[in-house]
């Protein structure tokens, strides 16, 4: 049973990790939930709960002593970055060349 509550990402799934590391999670998870990814972890350093991060971000504060990896176990995201710009954008040769070569970068690594 775990003791510490598992905060939630609603980008990363707690269940997805569980499963992926051949896990049972017996409850459901009920708790603070946050869209920011900087929040999450600075309530993680905090001590309010454990939570899934992305080991890019959470690298400094775990070199730091911030916080603790508790597992090595990771789980592969499908999607990780965002392109963003604005719809009136979307007809600029420019950008849709760089766009177009971004995705299929992403798509190699």
């Amino acid at each position: 049973m775990l003791s510490q509550p598992l905060l939630i990402d609603r980008n990363l799934s707690w269940h997805a990790w569980f499963k992926s590391a051949g896990l049972k999670l017996d409850r459901d998870i009920a708790g603070t939930s946050f869209t920011d990814t900087n929040a999450l972890m600075e309530a993680a350093v905090m001590g309010q709960g454990i939570a899934l991060g992305r080991l890019s971000v959470a690298r400094s504060d775990i070199l730091a002593g911030k916080l603790v990896r508790l597992s090595e176990h990771s789980l592969r995201v499908a999607y990780c970055h965002y392109a963003v710009y604005p719809n009136a954008s979307e007809s600029n040769p420019a950008l849709v060349t760089f766009r177009d070569w971004l995705i299929e970068e992403a798509r190699r690594a």
